[in-house]
């Protein structure tokens, strides 16, 4: 028996129908040009390094050439959210996140924090630290406001953290416990928790 196509055409019996074009409009979609990672916008997006000078001749920059991976390893290897974690780990979170590095007057990290965020809509406010020597001087604070402040993160509708201890410094700032945490929800894989053999 002929088949019919949808047009209603008959073809010969066992022959396959000829497809139809189909005439859709061309959209036309703009170009998103990313930058290379490596590249100062990679980090930052915008237009070059954001630094804030403290008093003291301490400064806050966004600049990844200050972030000190050495430094910013031997704290977090101790420190109790992330015991044991390999410098690896901390390269790849300090690439992709927006980090403010505290810097003394000669120029060596003495504090650092990072937003994980989209740069648009959310931020998670992770590895705040001051080192012991530059403490009780307000800067895991001014950290913290810097990341806010930043130009990149003016339209997040969401920040967020986790402390186990610090909760005064964050709420100084405007944080507050969830209004909702039955709305929350969290994931830990086996293979993201940090383990003697990361170190």
């Amino acid at each position: 028996m002929p088949d019919e196509s949808t047009t209603g055409e008959r073809t010969p019996e066992g022959a396959v129908p000829e497809p139809h074009a189909l005439s859709l409009p061309v959209l036309s979609l703009p170009v998103l040009s990313l930058p290379v990672m490596g590249d100062a916008e990679a980090s930052t997006g915008s237009e070059g390094p954001v630094r804030q000078g403290l008093p003291g001749g301490y400064a806050i920059t966004d600049d990844p050439a200050a972030v000190d991976l050495d430094a910013v390893h031997a704290f977090l290897t101790a420190s109790y959210w992330s015991p044991g974690i390999d410098r690896g780990r901390v390269a790849r979170a300090a690439a992709g996140s927006l980090c403010a590095t505290l810097v003394a007057p000669g120029g060596a990290l003495v504090g650092f924090a990072r937003a994980v965020t989209d740069r648009a809509s959310f931020a998670y406010l992770a590895d705040v630290f001051v080192l012991d020597g530059h403490t009780g001087r307000g800067f895991g604070r001014a950290l913290t406001r810097f990341l806010l402040d930043h130009p990149d993160t003016q339209t997040v509708r969401r920040w967020m953290l986790a402390t186990r201890d610090a909760h005064g410094v964050y709420t100084a700032l405007g944080f507050a416990p969830l209004a909702d945490p039955s709305v929350f929800l969290e994931l830990r894989p086996s293979g993201g928790q940090f383990t003697g053999a990361d170190a």
